[in-house]
């Protein structure tokens, strides 16, 4: 069950507005070690060789990215490089050093949003 609170926000465009609205609250982080413990009851791969393959993973990732292409991880989604610029007046007068902000960008599966659609709440007061 996600547990929500309440936080005060004004409005950007009337400062003096505010409304109060519905935040997850974070529970902690769940390590990468932690996760390898828990892929290795469920199989019979140990923790070591689970281990070894995400730390594969998580170095392969950028590697592919810096290649231009994207990563499809099945059910999981998909991930992908993306920028921002800033602007010309003609295509002749851009050039790389005009690129801003770079991120990567995740896009869950159909099939793990639809997994996640009827998750409950509780409220949690302060």
């Amino acid at each position: 069950m996600i547990k929500v609170k309440t936080v005060k926000k004004r409005n950007p465009l009337k400062v003096s507005e505010s409304k109060h609205y519905g935040f997850p609250v974070n529970e902690g982080v769940v390590t990468l070690e932690e996760v390898a413990g828990e892929l290795s009851t469920r199989s019979t791969i140990t923790h070591g060789d689970v281990i070894n393959v995400l730390q594969n993973f998580v170095e392969f990732i950028p590697f592919v990215l810096m290649l231009g292409k994207s990563i499809n991880l099945a059910q999981l989604g998909t991930m992908r490089i993306s920028f921002s610029s800033k602007g010309v007046e003609k295509p002749e007068d851009f050039n790389v050093g005009l690129i801003t902000k770079k991120r990567i960008i995740y896009t869950p599966s159909a099939d793990l949003k639809r997994r996640i659609r009827d998750c409950k709440f509780e409220m949690v007061r302060h």
